[in-house]
């Protein structure tokens, strides 16, 4: 495991630090905000910015990284498996809701 600038203590969320997490380049490099925190229903988060679903945007960033980079999303790590945090602009309020996932059919 590598090193992050935080101490274990504060560490907010229940998983490992380095767990797998899904992001975009969008939000890691080029600094768009994030919109969407997902803690999906066996366990995973995804720290998204609603602007893209290209695969080719997509980053396996590790979860310690992410929160040291944007301590903001540790406020949602109490978030429930299935739920998550969204907001339309990062003028608006956080709000928690179920996420609701599209049918492969």
């Amino acid at each position: 495991m590598h090193e992050h600038k935080f101490t274990d203590s504060e560490w907010p969320f229940s998983c490992p630090i380095n767990m797998a997490t899904i992001t975009t380049k969008q939000i890691v490099q080029g600094g768009f905000p994030i919109l969407a925190i997902l803690h999906e229903e066996e366990g995973a988060w995804q720290v998204l910015c609603e602007t893209t679903e290209d695969p080719k945007d997509g980053l396996v960033y590790c979860l310690g990284c992410l929160f040291e980079k944007f301590p903001i999303i540790g406020e949602f790590a109490h978030i429930p498996e299935g739920y998550e945090a969204v907001r339309d602009s990062v003028d608006d309020e956080w709000r928690i809701v179920k996420t609701e996932y599209e049918d492969d059919d």
